[in-house]
């Protein structure tokens, strides 16, 4: 090598990722495992079928009809109105201005109630 002139140096291409990939990550698909959230199940005013939460089993649930918000809400439109003298005791005697509550008939766990005012 001369003094004057700098050392010269083999330039070399940039390693490339491999494609020689084992046979088992070349043909598996990507697999994504997601949580299962439980959906709420519809209860309105009659019995529904629903699986219920603590026994496992399909049911029909049964229905209890209680006194709520929405109740006490219409019973006191109604003495508002001027109809204070018993009318207003109408709305506790009614099924349909009651709060639904569902239970199983297996094991009697309170599945859900369905309330006139949310």
């Amino acid at each position: 090598m001369e003094k004057n002139q700098p050392p010269s140096y083999q330039v070399q291409p940039p390693p490339y990722p491999s494609t020689n990939y084992p046979q088992q990550m070349q043909s598996s698909p990507n697999i994504v495992i997601q949580p299962v959230i439980g959906q709420r199940p519809f209860l309105g005013k009659d019995p529904s079928y629903v699986s219920c939460p603590s026994c496992r089993a399909q049911v029909l649930t049964n229905i209890s009809f209680e006194n709520g918000l929405g109740t006490w809400l219409i019973a006191g439109g109604i003495c508002l109105v001027g109809c204070w003298l018993g009318c207003c005791l109408i709305p506790f005697c009614v099924d349909s201005f009651k709060d639904v509550k569902h239970y199983c008939p297996n094991c009697n766990v309170l599945i859900g109630t369905k309330e006139l005012i949310n």
